[in-house]
Parts: C-alpha cells; structure tokens; sequence
C-alpha cells in the first residue's frame, strides 16, 4: 500500500517534491509488530550503529534513490526512526 501511495503522490505533484519524510516504529497493527522500513533499518543499525548504511538497506531508500533522493537526514526517538530523504540535485 505504501509503494501505491508514493507512486500516485509522484504521478500527482512530480518534480514538485524536493523533500521526503518517513516515520518508521513499532506498532501491534504492522505484522510482526514493526512497520517494514523499523525492521529493514534496524537489521543494519544493530550490527554497524550507522544511521546513514542502515537506511540505504531499506527498500524505501532504494526506491527513492532511484527518484534522485539521496540526501539522507534524520534521527532515532524511543519509539521511532524518522528519516528525512533530500534530491541529490539541490
């Protein structure tokens, strides 16, 4: 649902969005109880503590990167990862 979500708001506003923010956690609705970018990030993160290695192993960074977001931002909170994603072209 989330890949049809992006796809339609990049047939919508295109080169429009310079900017894109996630929000990953943990939350009983998810199956398993973690949304796919928590457990993606966090199978890195807890090996390496690298914030910027444990996003690009997620699928929604590689999917962006392919739409020119490259620039990675964004932190850890105690119940959750919000990662900021910025065209490499600014």
């Amino acid at each position: 649902m989330g890949q049809k979500f992006t796809d339609e708001a990049f047939n919508h506003f295109g080169g429009k969005i310079k900017t894109i923010k996630v929000e990953w956690k943990q939350l009983s609705d998810y199956p398993g109880g973690e949304s796919l970018g928590y457990k993606q990030f966090y199978e890195v993160f807890e090996e390496t503590y690298d914030f910027e290695k444990a996003v690009k192993n997620t699928r929604f960074y590689k999917t962006m990167q392919k739409r020119g977001f490259q620039k990675i931002d964004g932190y850890e909170t105690k119940e959750s990862v919000i990662v900021i994603l910025k065209q490499s072209k600014q």
